[in-house]
């Protein structure tokens, strides 16, 4: 997971969402703020809880391999989050 970059599929994921539960902040800015907490939430739990991890990193593999959501689905869906930006 110290390896995951926000990107353009998770930033517009993420939007998707919120434009649907959230409108009134359904801005690139904020989808971007919420994964970036996603990621330190992560980041906390998977230091506290390597079992935790390890669920979580299957489940991102297997969303990955098998689904087309994006990781940022996997990890709301989970409580967990995503770090870092890469904007192209």
């Amino acid at each position: 997971m110290s390896g995951y970059r926000i990107n353009e599929k998770d930033i517009e994921a993420v939007l998707d969402q919120i434009r649907r539960t959230n409108p009134e902040n359904a801005s690139r800015e904020y989808a971007i703020k919420k994964l970036a907490a996603m990621n330190e939430l992560a980041k906390e739990l998977v230091n506290k809880d390597l079992e935790f991890a390890e669920l979580l990193a299957k489940a991102m593999e297997q969303d990955s391999m098998n689904s087309p959501t994006s990781n940022a689905e996997t990890l709301e869906a989970t409580g967990s989050s995503s770090s870092g930006c890469d904007d192209g």
